[in-house]
């Protein structure tokens, strides 16, 4: 089964890009965690730089 989210670093930016073509990105519980996980390790990882 694919990841529900891919995830690639520039830099100091990081990019989450949904993948659930077949459901068009629509949120399921499941991309939903992947979603919040991949925020809590970006808040947590000090080489990625935060816009607030």
């Amino acid at each position: 089964m694919p990841d529900v989210l891919l995830t690639s670093d520039s830099g100091a930016v990081r990019t989450l890009t949904l993948n659930r073509p077949e459901a068009l990105n629509a949120f399921d519980q499941r991309l939903w965690y992947a979603f919040s996980d991949a925020l809590t390790a970006a808040a947590a990882d000090d080489s990625i730089r935060w816009w607030c």
